[in-house]
């Protein structure tokens, strides 16, 4: 008789149901059966790779040879020896930071009208007047794309010219009247988060406005925090509006969170601030998302669909 002692995390709200934890160690299958768990394999633990005397990591990001971090209202741009270098401060200290590049030029968003590009090691203020306010961003087919604040409103700047906005250039998404809570990227899509539905918009090539909505796609769930979003391997997961995870499946959605991962976070008073990255161990990718009130990390196995929790002593 075998004895399931192996497995993901699936404490529900009744542990005479399941009461399993499975904390910094995640289930590995047999590559060939494939069917059963036969190890657990303990996550990754911290080292010190560049200490920027600063202790709120808003935002990572890598264009080029270099990684840019926004620590606090700091700007560093850091090599892959771990050496940083201060650029200049953004406007707020605090908050989602959203961070995108077109190869030469990093432009970041922090929900306020004063957007920041660095170009060649160079921190510089967006003085167009059209920019608007914005905590999400994306570079897609040429253009740099914000969502503004408090609409239903995607804005697009000149090509290849984060510093360049046109007051007519944007599109509002209007299937349903809810405004938008952020924006990511597929390979051909951008996508727009509402706080209630997704709209799924592609470049049709108009010279006015390049982008519009694809016919008939209107997901029906929304999104609760934009550090949520996170494309991995051309598919986008994310923190609905109703407290589970999704990723899409086309222009569909799958909810990839159980019922035991969804009761844990119906019981956080805080989900709105959640953030979320991805990272590849020994071939196995990985969905992080962290509730920094609570505080709790829960990871998602992508290939084979198993959840763990993180919890450190720091």
């Amino acid at each position: 008789m075998k004895l399931p002692f192996l497995g993901g995390s699936y404490e529900g709200r009744s542990k005479s149901i399941n009461a399993q934890q499975s904390v910094n160690l995640f289930p590995v299958y047999d590559e060939h059966e494939g069917k059963e768990v036969i190890a657990m394999y303990g996550t990754p633990g911290l080292v010190i790779f560049c200490d920027t005397g600063g202790t709120i990591v808003r935002r990572l990001h890598v264009m080029g040879d270099y990684m840019y971090a926004v620590v606090g209202a700091s700007v560093f741009e850091i090599t892959a020896a771990g050496v940083a270098t201060s650029l200049g401060v953004i406007t707020t200290s605090t908050g989602n930071v959203s961070m995108a590049n077109n190869g030469t030029q990093l432009l970041i968003v922090d929900g306020t009208a004063n957007g920041h590009i660095v170009t060649a090691g160079n921190l510089a203020d967006i003085t167009d007047t059209d920019f608007v306010a914005s905590t999400s961003c994306v570079f897609f087919d040429g253009y740099f794309v914000v969502s503004e604040n408090d609409s239903g409103r995607i804005w697009i700047s000149a090509p290849y010219n984060g510093m360049a906005w046109d007051a007519l250039d944007f599109a509002t998404a209007e299937a349903a009247p809810d405004n938008l809570v952020g924006i990511a990227t597929t390979r051909q899509n951008i996508w727009l988060f509402g706080e209630l539905s997704v709209e799924v918009y592609y470049n049709a090539g108009d010279p006015d406005f390049p982008f519009q909505r694809v016919p008939g796609v209107v997901l029906d769930i929304g999104c609760a925090s934009v550090g949520s979003m996170c494309e991995i391997e051309g598919v986008l997961y994310w923190l609905t509006h109703k407290n589970t995870i999704a990723r899409n499946n086309g222009y569909k959605y799958d909810i990839i969170s159980t019922p035991a991962i969804n009761y844990q976070i119906s019981t956080y008073s805080t989900v709105d601030s959640a953030t979320s990255y991805t990272y590849t161990l020994e071939g196995r990718t990985f969905y992080v998302i962290n509730f920094p009130e609570e505080p709790k990390t829960w990871a998602f196995d992508v290939k084979n669909n198993q959840w763990h929790e993180w919890r450190s002593n720091r």
